[in-house]
């Protein structure tokens, strides 16, 4: 049941809606190619695959919070905490003083199921990967942001006074028991 951040499984299959079958074939010679509808599965179905690989890949490195990607593409480009850690912490360290007037962060509200209209049946009011509840502190313990009940892609922390300090840690909660917390960009500015 655990669901993780950049990470989807698809089917050959389509939506009656928009199309007549799960492959596309063009009539005579119009210069479009046939093809087939692979999709992901509207929740609450669709779970990831569970499966081990030998040797581990290191897909949720907290190197893809700065590689300027605030989405998966292919790859997840995303930091995903472990599950079982209780405080998932991210920390950014600067080996100079920052003054760190802005902070910017990208989190993940499921690109690959937007919720496309109200006439379409959802199976929750809030998109499960976005973190909801956050910290955020500078290197001395100081907290920068208090932020509870978030329920968007985009946060922009603007501070009051600028603060400089060398490092800003991210104290997350997990959105659920069954979804690790993520971040996809943090800009600090």
């Amino acid at each position: 049941k655990n669901r993780i951040t950049g990470l989807v499984s698809v089917f050959q299959k389509y939506n009656k809606a928009v199309a007549k079958s799960s492959k596309q074939e063009p009539q005579g010679d119009i210069g479009v190619d046939a093809f087939e509808f692979w999709v992901p599965e509207r929740r609450p179905l669709g779970n990831n695959i569970a499966m081990h690989i030998e040797p581990t890949i290191d897909a949720y490195s907290p190197k893809n919070i700065v590689n300027g990607y605030i989405r998966p593409t292919i790859r997840s480009n995303a930091w995903v905490a472990n599950l079982e850690d209780k405080n998932p912490t991210l920390t950014l360290k600067w080996n100079e003083e920052q003054i760190i007037n802005k902070i910017t962060l990208y989190f993940d509200t499921d690109y690959d199921h937007p919720m496309e209209t109200v006439q379409m049946g959802h199976p929750e009011n809030v998109m499960p990967f976005c973190v909801r509840n956050y910290d955020i502190i500078d290197e001395s313990g100081k907290i920068l942001a208090n932020v509870r009940d978030n329920y968007q892609t985009i946060n922009v922390i603007t501070l009051d006074n600028p603060v400089k300090s060398k490092a800003i840690s991210l104290i997350l909660q997990h959105p659920s028991e069954v979804v690790p917390a993520s971040v996809f960009e943090v800009l600090v500015s």
